[in-house]
């Protein structure tokens, strides 16, 4: 079912006979989404400079070669038809301070470690997917802000972007550069780290081998001047996937314009206002065929939101004929701040959120086929794991943007789910009819022989529905 990839010198050449047979679509080149309107652009002074960098990196060899990204189209497809299981994890927005042995290990060391979880206890083959090597931007809310000194300057867009010093805003196109050859670094140390672990173990067996060969980058593709500079023919050469967010995937807009040529498998971001009649168009205008393994959506709707958004959205999806890979992003739904302005997360309302998901797609007879999750390979102290725990302070706070899991939460996020579908399974539930105008969708899902979770999770609504900001992206 899994094939392994071949040799480097004949994905080279499959890489190139892919490329030269490929038929672009309609109307679509790397740089068609330039005549549609964009959101969270970055406006740079100059544009010369900008124009001279993306022609610099468009002549530099790919990150990726195209048989590379084939082959996670194929795995993809895989997760799509429940035969297999993602697990997305990394930063929220890369530093290029990072880019260090120890950091980058441990990064890969913590999916390496929840791949083993997952596999031991769904029983099938796991795919890791780094948001590593190229997530150095990020969407943001406003433009700008305010200082404690009133003073008013650009926001920090990531380190591809502009520094994060308060002087130093202002968006820099040679910063592409640096993130480009970072990124290069960055995959070439993950391919170290892959031969050693193939060395140091006996691999008797061909699925034993295909695992080692399931590890892939990615990043949301947000500078999209970047992007098409990357983009050789369908083919974005930087990462194996891609992502748009909640932001920047209005139909009309670049960024779907520019994903839609894409060989690449991709992600598209849906949060709790997302219309069912909508998704299907955005579905429609990404992939007419409906392929597998090329879309995934991946849902972020807070842990509140589960119940009331997510069957509608199934329900359309199938009806219309698509078989998109379902992943639950449960971290950027489950935001908040604190009473000193800090933002966090509560890795219950994290555990919650995916236990909710997985059980709603079990009712409509659709497969969670992943987690996507930020967190840190760092003994970082960002987040929070429940409420009671909200005053601890956050002496280890370093993200450049969005609050991570430490890995000892993320472990125990993994687990909290592989444990959940293990005891979901025992009590003898597969998928049921869900009635989305059910009362009480727990007891329309079987739950209630689970009933010291459910007792749990309602617990939980009650304490910190007045806590739930709006989802930050």
């Amino acid at each position: 079912m899994l094939m392994e990839l071949q040799d480097a010198s004949m994905a080279y050449t499959t890489s190139l006979r892919q490329m030269d047979q490929l038929s672009e679509p309609a109307g679509w080149s790397p740089d068609s989404w330039r005549s549609r309107p964009i959101t969270q652009d970055i406006i740079y002074p100059d544009l010369a400079e900008l124009n001279q960098v993306c022609e610099q990196i468009r002549s530099m060899p790919p990150l990726v070669l195209p048989a590379r990204i084939e082959y996670a189209r194929e795995m993809l497809a895989e997760a799509a038809n429940g035969n297999a299981f993602v697990i997305q994890g990394g930063d929220c927005a890369e530093n290029f301070d990072d880019v260090c042995y120890d950091i980058v290990h441990t990064k890969r060391a913590l999916l390496a470690k929840q791949q083993q979880i997952l596999q031991a206890r769904l029983g099938k083959p796991i795919l890791e997917i780094g948001r590593i090597a190229g997530q150095y931007a990020k969407p943001r809310s406003m433009a700008s802000e305010t200082l404690s000194c009133g003073t008013v300057v650009g926001t920090f867009r990531g380190h591809n972007v502009n520094s994060f010093h308060p002087k130093d805003r202002l968006p820099d196109p040679r910063r592409l550069l640096i993130g480009h050859h970072l990124a290069a670094v960055t995959r070439e140390y993950l391919k170290i780290l892959e031969k050693k672990d193939v060395l140091s173990m006996s691999l008797e067996s061909r699925s034993e081998r295909s695992a080692c060969n399931n590890f892939f980058t990615s990043h949301e593709a947000l500078n999209l001047p970047l992007e098409s500079a990357l983009t050789r023919n369908q083919y974005n050469t930087s990462a194996e996937f891609l992502w748009i967010g909640e932001r920047s995937r209005a139909i009309d807009g670049a960024h779907i314009e520019y994903i839609r040529g894409l060989r690449n498998p991709f992600g598209v971001k849906i949060g709790p206002t997302t219309e069912a009649a909508e998704l299907v168009k955005v579905l429609n205008f990404l992939c007419p065929d409906r392929t597998i393994g090329r879309i995934t959506l991946i849902t972020r709707l807070g842990f509140l939101g589960v119940e009331r958004c997510l069957p509608k959205l199934i329900e359309a999806v199938k009806a219309s004929g698509h078989r998109p890979l379902w992943m639950c992003d449960p971290c950027h739904g489950n935001t908040i701040t604190t009473s000193t302005g800090i933002k966090t997360r509560v890795v219950e309302s994290i555990v919650a959120e995916i236990k909710k998901t997985f059980v709603v797609h079990q009712a409509c007879g659709t497969y969670l086929g992943g987690l996507h999750l930020e967190q840190s390979g760092e003994d970082v102290t960002e987040c929070i794991d429940s409420m009671n725990s909200i005053d601890i302070g956050f002496p280890r706070y370093r993200t450049l943007c969005d609050p991570r899991l430490s890995p000892r939460q993320a472990i125990h996020v993994i687990e909290e789910f592989t444990s959940f579908v293990q005891e979901y399974r025992s009590a003898g539930h597969t998928g049921l009819v869900y009635s989305s105008s059910s009362s009480d969708p727990y007891l329309e899902l079987g739950i209630l022989r689970l009933s010291e979770q459910v007792a749990a999770l309602n617990a939980l609504n009650a304490e910190q529905a007045q806590l739930i900001r709006q989802p930050v992206a």
